[in-house]
């Protein structure tokens, strides 16, 4: 029986030692723990005779380095779940200002994307008339070359008509045409 002593006794002191982490809930009670605060820390408070004892089970907030941690406790003592929410100097939930920057962000996003897609449909049909005008020049110019080479075709068959340049200035004013 005395060696399950020294075992209780080492194992209390242990547990009432300074080695394990704290932070007090916002109801006032200090919560310990060893090592980091995760999820599967057993977590203990201090019962009336100064002893470490196991946290009850439910949900404990406590504040560490200007962030709200909530904790969900099993019956156990063991941490189950942790959410952190951040808390500026004011005292501004920083998790909401976050969320409405994001919301306004996104806002603008859809509004910048909605005058995007507006400038894109103008610009579509802007290219539609630029293709439209492109087909007609194309055939009005496949037109015109056919002209020309069916008149060069002409001059081509045509005998060529001798002329004979003007020998004086009356011949010039009086010449047939």
């Amino acid at each position: 029986m005395k060696k399950f002593d020294t075992v209780k006794a080492s194992i209390l002191a242990f547990l009432k030692s300074d080695k394990f982490e704290s932070a007090a809930t916002t109801d006032g009670v200090e919560l310990f723990w060893d090592g980091e605060l995760e999820v599967g820390t057993e977590v203990f408070i201090k019962d009336e005779e100064d002893n470490n004892i196991q946290a009850p089970e439910g949900n404990h907030a406590i504040q560490i380095d200007g962030s709200t941690i909530v904790l969900s406790v099993d019956s156990t003592g063991t941490v189950t779940e942790m959410v952190t929410e951040t808390v500026d100097e004011d005292g501004e939930d920083m998790d909401k200002a976050v969320e409405e920057a994001l919301n306004e962000f996104k806002a603008e996003q859809k509004t910048a994307m909605e005058s995007i897609k507006t400038e894109l449909a103008a610009k579509d049909i802007e290219i539609a008339a630029l293709k439209e005008a492109k087909e007609t020049l194309s055939t009005d110019l496949s037109e015109k070359s056919e002209q020309c080479v069916a008149l060069q075709a002409e001059m081509d068959k045509a005998p060529a008509r001798k002329t004979e340049a003007p020998k004086s200035y009356r011949d010039l004013l009086y010449t047939k045409k």
